[in-house]
């Protein structure tokens, strides 16, 4: 009995070391592959190596055109160090299969042993990666860390099996350059359209800004497509996408040396051009309108995408940096303020079917108000004046009120509100979207953290807008805010248009899938007013649909309109994600959503948005009213006899 006891108990030893040889084997195949997708192979690899074996010391002996060096991992950052003999000995070895080195060992050769001594160690395991280009890699472990038998014949295995998993993720890769130009590339990937491959606004600005600094003379010319909708509507997203691809072929083609052409998003683009002072559209020989003027024409010419011709046109605003008739006197401006007036000449143009308009204070009839609120706003965000106003979402079947929308309010000295439609185009105009947006976000994080402590979580979601999807700052803020507020992201729901993910979709949805990784719900506002198809809704890394109040308030009158929103609601679910119907005023509107199988109702019938305190009276007498055995219909606030505006 007792040898059996023995000989079971050495099997289940080896049975479980061996299983838990495995699962360290798995964690580094886990590890080493996430490595990859974040551009960190050489720390993933050491790290799990040295966990999987464990080993005290993990590196990696690097040979590239007879230069040696050394990589390994001090305090949790991966440095380059000079190499030693030991490091130049290892690749005259060139151990292609896993083997031991020990300092005792007589089958060490005696050169190697002194290495080996000198470098400090007393054993290690080393193999070398294959590499289809003239780099060669040896991978090195050093010293047990917790155990005190010997590495053995298992372990340098299982650092082969590790070579083998390291190996398939080094294949085809120049890691030196790829350590370098990993930040590169992210800043161009930040800084750059998806689709055409052109600067963004950001990096737009940026130049402006250094071109302006030097005391260059340029222009800003900004143009929008003219019907580019239709072309969407008629011929699909896809070959919208190769026009504004061939756009911006074109433009580039009439650059010269030291201009630049952007998009801004959607079908607007912008120019910088080296051009002269002036800008009269009466004086053809001005060099800024003749730049004008060839963009305008180039772009007037068919667009040949597959075997149909597209003719689009194009409104174009001029600006320069100097408007010697404004009320500047002649000051140079900045290049938010150039684009801006560039901007309101290109709907000038396009108002007045001009083509072309250039920059003139003289008809910028608006133009003074626009600045002063733009101006005022900034004010308004720095100083924390903007505050947040929260209208619930009732869930239809239970009354219970679930979540609640963030609406940004702007309250001013008399009392009343600037209308957000107002004040929220500007932001996205002028570049204080994204400050606008932090202050949204952080604020609307902050209270669905003070309701959760509360012991009353309410999910709470918030408009983006299409300027927030052109880089990967909002998942940052998000990240730093859950963390911080030991939110769970569940509790949150990134609210956008359909436009502001069609505009840039490639970027939009990679920065939406990024969100959703963080746990947060994502939201197709507005659906139906857009351009998406049903095909690219089942793309999205969408929770949640809203149904615009254009849908709803038909409701009962106008038979179509129940089939619209039924079909949405199916559609909807059928892809996981739960309805919020928008706009809701009447019972009768709530009574056929009910039947519909709609799951959550916002609108005047509950309440307009209100501020947190008011919010929480508002729950506590809808949850008594709900108690009632019929619900009374709400009065809905008016403005002149007519329902007012949510300022949405």
């Amino acid at each position: 009995i007792g040898v059996t006891m023995y000989l079971l108990a050495r099997e289940y030893t080896r049975i479980s070391t061996r299983y838990r040889g495995m699962n360290r084997l798995n964690n580094f195949a886990i590890g080493i592959s996430s490595a990859v997708n974040d551009g960190t192979v050489f720390e993933e690899l050491l790290y799990q190596a040295a966990e999987t074996l464990h080993a005290e010391t993990a590196w990696i002996t690097l040979e590239r055109f007879g230069e040696v060096t050394r990589f390994e991992i001090r305090d949790r950052q991966l440095v380059q160090t000079p190499s030693t003999q030991l490091d130049r000995l290892l690749l005259d070895l060139a151990p292609i299969e896993p083997q031991i080195f020990t300092v005792e060992d007589e089958t060490t050769p005696s050169a190697f042993a002194k290495a080996l001594n000198d470098s400090g160690h007393e054993e290690i395991v080393a193999v070398e990666l294959t590499r289809q280009d003239s780099t060669r890699l040896v991978l090195v472990i050093a010293d047990r860390s917790t155990e005190v038998r010997p590495f053995d014949r298992e372990d340098a295995d299982m650092l082969g099996t590790v070579g083998v998993h390291a190996n398939l993720s080094l294949q085809n890769v120049d890691l030196v350059e790829r350590l370098r130009l990993q930040v590169q590339e992210s800043d161009y990937l930040a800084s750059h359209d998806s689709l055409t491959d052109l600067p963004n606004r950001s990096l737009l600005l940026h130049t402006l800004d250094e071109m302006l600094g030097r005391g260059d003379d340029v222009a800003v010319i900004l143009l929008d497509l003219d019907r580019f909708k239709e072309v969407n509507d008629t011929l699909g997203h896809e070959n919208g996408d190769l026009v504004l691809i061939e756009v911006a072929a074109r433009l580039s083609s009439l650059l010269e040396d030291g201009e630049m052409a952007a998009r801004l998003g959607g079908d607007e683009f912008a120019v910088i051009v080296r051009r002269g002072s002036r800008c009269d559209t009466g004086a053809l020989t001005d060099d800024a309108f003749v730049a004008a003027r060839n963009i305008a024409n180039n772009l007037h010419r068919s667009f040949a995408i597959g075997d149909v011709a597209i003719d689009i046109a194009a409104s174009v605003g001029i600006s320069l940096p100097v408007d010697p008739r404004g009320p500047d006197g002649g000051r140079r401006l900045d290049a938010g303020t150039m684009l801006r007036q560039a901007d309101v000449a290109m709907y000038l143009a396009k108002e007045g079917r001009t083509v072309i308009e250039c920059y003139s204070s003289e008809r910028d009839h608006y133009n003074p108000e626009r600045l002063a609120m733009a101006s005022r706003l900034r004010a308004a965000i720095d100083h924390g004046e903007l505050v947040l106003h929260y209208q619930p979402q009732v869930h239809i079947r239970s009354g219970v009120v679930e979540s609640v929308e963030a609406l940004v309010r702007w309250p001013q000295p008399d009392g009343s509100f600037v209308p957000p439609d107002s004040f929220i185009s500007l932001a996205e105009h002028t570049g204080l979207i994204h400050q606008l947006t932090r202050f949204v976000v952080s604020s609307a994080v902050e209270q669905a953290a003070i309701w959760y402590a509360a012991g009353t979580p309410r999910r709470v979601s918030m408009n983006l807008s299409a300027y927030n999807l052109t880089n990967e700052s909002i998942v940052d803020l998000y990240s730093e805010l859950l963390a911080h507020h030991r939110l769970p992201p569940e509790l949150l729901v990134a609210e956008l248009t359909e436009s502001a993910v069609i505009s840039d979709s490639r970027r939009a949805v990679a920065v939406m899938e990024r969100i959703r990784q963080l746990g947060i719900g994502i939201s197709i506002d507005d659906f139906g007013t857009g351009q998406s198809s049903l095909s690219y809704l089942a793309n999205l890394p969408a929770t949640e649909l809203k149904i615009d109040r254009s849908f709803i308030t038909p409701l009962g009158t106008e038979p179509t309109a129940e089939i619209i929103v039924r079909a949405t609601v199916e559609l909807a679910q059928s892809l996981r994600m739960h309805v919020v119907a928008e706009g809701i005023e009447t019972e009768e509107q709530l009574a056929m959503l009910s039947d519909i199988g709609c799951d959550y109702a916002q609108g005047f019938y509950f309440s307009r948005a209100l501020e947190p305190r008011g919010l929480e009276l508002w729950v506590e007498q809808h949850r008594a009213d709900a108690a009632q055995p019929r619900l009374e219909t709400r009065e809905v606030a008016t403005n002149n006899g007519a329902p007012t505006s949510s300022f949405r």
